[in-house]
């Protein structure tokens, strides 16, 4: 289901540049199959309230429809997006060149933010380990893997953010 929602985001910010009728279909197909998802799971969870739980269970069970209604939130936006690239494109707009360079970095950065949450959700991982160097070019080892020096501060400030949003949806 997460997939899917993601897939979606992604498709749906790409039609912005190229927008393509049959992707803007497999957009709102998606969504319908990330909607039954959610009614599925989601009558599940509901269902499982209704036995005797634990409280962790009851807290556990809670998180994940937090997390359920978070997901298909994500790919309703995505057909927002959609439909929206789709008025652009009927109507011949397009953005100025730097609008357009803007939207590409915000939708790499919510891309990259999401692969990330995802990814912590599903690990449940709560911490990093990164090397540092001011000049990754020129370190005697380990160049190539480790991280700018002057792009740390905005890598964890994305985490921290990333962090923050995940013990959000635990605390529901």
């Amino acid at each position: 289901m997460s997939a899917a929602a993601f897939k979606n985001l992604q498709r749906a910010t790409e039609l912005f540049t190229r927008f393509n009728p049959e992707k803007f279909n497999k957009i709102i197909s998606r969504e319908e199959r990330v909607d039954r998802y959610e009614d599925r799971l989601g009558a599940y969870l509901v269902r499982l309230h209704t036995q005797p739980l634990s409280d962790k269970e009851t807290q556990t069970s809670a998180k994940y429809l937090t997390c359920l209604s978070n997901v298909e939130r994500i790919s309703d936006h995505a057909v927002n997006l959609a439909e929206l690239a789709q008025d652009l494109f009927q109507k011949q707009m397009t953005f100025s060149p730097q609008a357009m360079q803007e939207l590409t970095v915000c939708t790499n950065a919510i891309h990259e933010i999401i692969q990330l949450a995802n990814a912590a959700m599903t690990m449940g991982i709560d911490g990093v380990f990164m090397e540092v160097h001011k000049d990754p070019d020129h370190a005697m080892s380990d160049g190539p893997n480790q991280v700018y020096l002057k792009d740390l501060e905005k890598i964890l400030s994305n985490l921290m953010l990333v962090r923050k949003a995940c013990q959000q949806m635990a605390t529901i």
